[in-house]
């Protein structure tokens, strides 16, 4: 009965850094919360790293906008890739986000061949649109 104890306490503990992680968000050394001083870039970067794609068209039909950067940060597709998100990724393309576009923070941005990454996600996009959605 003490195992099975122990083994509740290490699960639950697991669980725990696991839902902190997922709130923790980081990317180009910031914390999602810290992505952007404008809260409207902010709600649009939070719906997108969350994948909501109804929210991010919300947001920005009510002017938010999707290659919103300010000093020192990144773009809100580098945000997506950060946090894996390949429907919040969408939803910007969608929305307008230029792909092409520069950071100016310290990080994934400042390297060189950064525009790998988005690269592989566009054509992951293109792959999509041309498959199934069951093709990734």
């Amino acid at each position: 009965m003490k195992q099975l104890g122990v083994i509740i306490v290490i699960m639950l503990s697991i669980m725990t850094k696991m839902s902190c992680f997922s709130i923790q968000l980081k990317c180009a050394n910031c914390h999602l919360g810290d992505a952007y001083v404008d809260k409207q870039a902010l709600a649009l970067v939070n719906a997108a790293v969350d994948g909501d794609a109804a929210k991010v068209k919300k947001l920005v039909s009510e002017g938010a906008n999707p290659n919103h950067l300010e000093p020192g940060k990144v773009p809100m597709l580098i945000w997506t890739i950060c946090a894996d998100s390949f429907e919040g990724y969408k939803a910007l393309l969608e929305a307008g986000a230029d792909p092409n576009l520069g950071g100016t923070g310290k990080g994934f941005s400042d390297i060189k061949r950064y525009g790998e990454p988005i690269t592989i996600y566009l054509y992951k996009y293109s792959i999509r649109q041309s498959h199934s959605s069951n093709f990734y």
